[in-house]
């Protein structure tokens, strides 16, 4: 039932690109109910599914990542993130990052080390707050 909490925005969000009857019909349950998962954030984004099934989510303006557990609800996953906001998951379980304190991408490890990438500009062009990435099956992002 929580998970339908995290995935209602997504949902109609998609509603507005999708033909309604492209949706399957089991897609929500027809008992389902919408609940609130938490409060107190400034602007949450950059949500990520871990191969766990946790979600972590950013809220940028406080420098914080939280994570929902099914079990445990929110909770605080790591503060002074550099604001990230975009977030994606690697092969190895790092969650990437884009950090735009300093227009830069972050690696956080399982144990929540914050390792910069060294990667400032794409195509000689400076990065000018990133906010989003996606890694490629070959491990580029």
């Amino acid at each position: 039932m929580r998970i339908l909490t995290v995935l209602i925005m997504p949902a109609i969000l998609l509603s507005e690109v999708i033909p309604q009857s492209s949706f399957p019909e089991d897609l929500i349950a027809k008992d389902a109910r919408i609940e609130m998962a938490g409060t107190g954030y400034s602007f949450t984004e950059g949500s990520s599914v871990a191969s766990d099934g946790r979600v972590f989510f950013t809220d940028q303006p406080n420098d914080r990542i939280y994570v929902w557990d099914e079990e445990k609800g929110i909770s605080l996953f790591l503060e002074g993130t550099g604001r990230s906001n975009g977030t994606y998951f690697d092969k190895a379980g790092n969650l990437m990052a884009c950090a735009d304190l300093n227009n830069s991408l972050v690696r956080i490890t399982p144990d929540r080390r914050i390792i910069p990438l060294q990667v400032e500009a794409f195509e000689g062009k400076h990065f000018n707050g990133p906010n989003e990435l996606w890694i490629h099956p070959g491990v580029s992002i």
